[in-house]
């Protein structure tokens, strides 16, 4: 019986198709492509078997549209063209490996004034203005939006928006609804108004979250008091690459342990993990991900590292000093309403020391998201909009 996958693409040509030693044989859009039977068996969703496949009978039909193939079970498979160019991209339609991606775009300071700022009520309706958040979540990792309420709990309407909630793990306990705020007996540093060096959040974790929001809820009226700082540590590290290569090469091949670990009556944990402090893509190109953290990074193991310990701290101290140039850190006070998302392992997060006076309070809300919930609700909506 034959099974049809897809509908005809006008957009892909077949030229010439044929079987020989139980390989399909494809001309489309003048690029030949050679397909194992196994895979075009397996592939139309055919197997009941993951042991073996049939042979591929050498008689097909085939027209600028689609193939049709016939197997030794009897069975009959249309390969449509647009199936092959979909499985077996041809160059001008490489697809990309995440939705919608356009690359990554650096910035520094003087990004301040061009972050945009996306509605919240209308996030929770439009489906484009969503999209237009996660492209520029993807390109720059960090935006602002406004228009929510001051109020506890406005970040779990974007939960289903989003994608889904990830739990996360601090001192406070365990919850995929974080508290940020000023109190008299703080469990964690973030809690109080002292200084916070750039860092990422939850290195310790072998899967670190992938996006943050901040929900500002109140803050300290005082000019500068209660802002953060922010940087992206992507366009650092591609500047240290020019500058210092060695140093950047240190960095990126050497993993280093991150751990925490709280011992109390509500909450009991110890992780960790090893991250080079600069992870990069699979062809060792592209820098994807920052691991820093001054308050989670353990000297366990580091006189085990192949570069002598005067060298990692010489590349590790070059590359902090560059997050804290002012060249590219920029300080953004979030207002009661204003929501800063931004990616965890992209774009670090700090903010200067501040006093926060009698009667004076700075509470933020934080959620995360990990990437997968986050395409997966993108991939969903492209879905959407094409049919």
């Amino acid at each position: 019986m034959a099974r049809r996958l897809s509908t005809v693409a006008a957009a892909y040509q077949i030229a010439f198709a044929k079987v020989e030693k139980q390989t399909l044989s494809v001309l489309l859009n003048n690029v030949e492509r050679r397909i194992p039977a196994a895979y075009v068996w397996d592939h139309k969703r055919h197997s009941t078997s993951p042991k073996t496949a049939p042979s591929l009978a050498p008689l097909i039909r085939w027209d600028p549209t689609q193939v049709t193939v016939n197997w030794s079970t009897g069975d009959q498979s249309e390969i449509s063209a647009e199936w092959l160019a979909k499985h077996f991209a041809i160059p001008e339609k490489q697809s990309q490996r995440f939705p919608g991606s356009n690359g990554k775009i650096h910035w520094g300071s003087d990004y301040f004034s061009k972050i945009p700022t996306f509605d919240f009520q209308t996030l929770l309706k439009n489906d484009q203005h969503l999209l237009d958040l996660f492209d520029q979540l993807e390109s720059h990792g960090i935006l602002l939006v406004s228009g929510a309420k001051a109020e506890s709990g406005q970040l779990r309407l974007l939960d289903a928006r989003f994608g889904w909630l990830r739990y996360t793990i601090n001192h406070a306990g365990y919850s995929n609804l974080m508290n940020v705020k000023t109190v008299e007996n703080p469990t964690t540093l973030a809690n109080t108004g002292r200084r916070l060096h750039l860092h990422v959040d939850f290195p310790f974790v072998t899967y670190t979250t992938s996006f943050r929001c901040l929900h500002c809820i109140q803050q300290v009226p005082r000019p500068r008091a209660g802002a953060g700082w922010y940087c992206d540590g992507f366009a650092v590290a591609d500047h240290l690459r020019k500058e210092d290569p060695r140093a950047f090469d240190i960095l990126s091949s050497y993993p280093i342990e991150f751990a925490d670990s709280a011992q109390r009556e509500h909450v009991q944990f110890s992780t960790k993990s090893w991250h080079p402090m600069l992870k990069l893509d699979e062809d060792k190109k592209q820098v994807e991900g920052v691991y820093i953290s001054n308050h989670a990074q353990s000297s366990r193991y580091l006189a085990r590292l192949k570069p002598s310990l005067f060298e990692w701290y010489a590349a590790y101290y070059q590359y902090t000093r560059l997050l804290h140039d002012p060249r590219f850190v920029i300080e953004v006070k979030l207002e009661p309403g204003q929501i800063l998302v931004f990616e965890n392992t992209r774009v670090l997060h700090g903010r200067p020391e501040f006093e926060a006076r009698k009667g004076e309070v700075r509470h933020l809300e934080s959620i995360c998201f990990d990437r997968d919930a986050v395409y997966a609700k993108k991939r969903a909506l492209l879905a959407k909009k094409a049919a």
